[in-house]
């Protein structure tokens, strides 16, 4: 390829092109000496010109893809920076964003026009187009014989092209391109499974009714090369869940399905599947209720807690809180029991009576000062019951102050009675007087 392609922009533009690819925060050095150093992050605007090394990409993001070229088995010398470049078009057919020359080899690098995420939200789980992203890497580190170990990282210290000779031609590339390129499929919907992921257990109730379960997906989706894993562990997940009778022979359920097909699975991967799912079980079968667990794994979906840690924590969480306020309930309604006969109950025959340690009761009283709080339980108990008791003695006395009156107003006017007609119509009328004039009142 002819070199003179590969006019190399003004070091404004590759600055204006680094500061708009990089983290507005990085790390930067001066020498390899000093990475193993505790270096704070630096606005990367101002080390941008000096620093020999800098820190590329983000353990969540990348937009800049590196190769560091330190052998070069087609040429048995090292060739010249320009000889390189054209060695990397010609290999890969994509032209570099730039190339830099090191003390013993190359960094080339290929900008993507659209960065990528590398997880999804439960920053655990690596997204489809990274993991494309990486194998696209591991074929081109193949191809030029680029060091595995520097290439095929996608965050990590890379030299600075601003502060070493270079070629700068200001490429930039689709991942989509790259991908298509050498045939590397990108699956766009997410995986069936994220790491630390567990179905919300209300869709397992209905597992059968609803044809969207990630379980049945799985399924449904059959037994080939790239969802074999996954068809597996939502076998034997389906399994398990309808029938936990069968977790002694799930290893062998699971292994007699994986020879039903061709490019089957080895005994070792079988296993491993296998050990994924019983690990479920504190999950998926527990002495609370199923619908109880439900709500615990719909909240935790709801609230986005995926990760393995996160969800434990959480279920920790909640399920401790549940066990202390039990027992704080209990501790409290032997008191007041104690309270209404007359009785002092001293702390271990508290612990005695609710089946606890003495420990844990004087933990409980250094906490909440179990005397006060009887006391203040059983005074808003007292005043519940007073108010009960007052108003079940509330009677409507209304109507029989109406009918007194009533029947002393005919007594008094009984003489000067119309006609029947007249005298209901009359009665009406002194009945409304009679009401107005006495605003009657419990």
């Amino acid at each position: 390829m002819n070199t003179t392609l590969f006019q190399s922009p003004s070091t404004d533009l590759l600055k204006e092109v680094l500061l708009k690819n990089l983290p507005f925060h990085t790390k930067a050095f001066s020498s390899k000496e000093e990475f193993d150093k505790n270096f704070s992050y630096v606005p990367t605007n101002q080390i941008i010109e000096t620093a020999k090394f800098i820190r590329f990409n983000t353990k969540k993001f990348t937009n800049i893809l590196i190769f560091d070229i330190d052998t070069f088995p087609s040429f048995d010398f090292k060739p010249s920076l320009s000889t390189m470049h054209d060695h990397f078009y010609n290999l890969t057919g994509f032209e570099p964003s730039w190339t830099l020359e090191t003390q013993r080899g190359y960094h080339i690098a290929l900008i993507l026009d659209q960065g990528i995420f590398n997880t999804w939200k439960d920053n655990q789980t690596p997204t489809a187009q990274y993991q494309a992203l990486l194998s696209f890497k591991k074929t081109i580190s193949s191809l030029i014989d680029a060091d595995n170990n520097a290439s095929n990282r996608s965050h990590g210290i890379w030299r600075n092209p601003l502060t070493h000779k270079n070629i700068f031609t200001n490429k930039v590339y689709s991942l989509h391109d790259l991908l298509e390129k050498f045939n590397i499929p990108l699956n766009k919907p997410k995986p069936i499974f994220r790491t630390g992921q567990l179905l919300s257990n209300q869709a397992n109730l209905y597992m059968k009714a609803n044809p969207e379960n990630k379980i049945l997906a799985a399924i449904k989706e059959g037994f080939y090369v790239g969802n074999r894993n996954k068809y597996l562990f939502a076998y034997g997940y389906k399994l398990l869940f309808e029938d936990r009778s069968l977790e002694a022979s799930l290893e062998q359920l699971i292994s007699l399905e994986n020879s039903r097909y061709n490019e089957s699975l080895t005994h070792k991967e079988v296993t491993a599947i296998s050990a994924s799912i019983l690990n479920f079980l504190p999950t998926m079968y527990k002495s609370t209720t199923m619908k109880q667990r439900g709500k615990l794994s719909d909240l935790m979906w709801k609230l986005s807690i995926h990760g393995v840690s996160n969800r434990r924590a959480f279920a920790g969480y909640h399920t401790s809180k549940e066990r202390h306020n039990k027992t704080l309930n209990k501790i409290t309604n032997t008191l007041l029991n104690a309270f209404h006969k007359g009785k002092t109950l001293t702390l271990p025959q508290i612990a005695k009576e609710i089946g606890s340690s003495t420990k844990t009761i004087q933990r409980y009283n250094n906490t909440y000062n179990l005397k006060k709080l009887v006391f203040s339980l059983w005074h808003a108990a007292l005043l519940r019951r007073e108010n009960s008791e007052k108003s079940s003695h509330k009677i409507d006395i209304r109507p029989f102050v109406l009918q007194e009156v009533m029947m002393q107003f005919e007594k008094r006017f009984s003489a000067f009675s119309p006609s029947e007609q007249v005298g209901i119509l009359d009665m009406d009328r002194k009945k409304r007087y009679i009401a107005s004039l006495y605003p009657l009142s419990a």
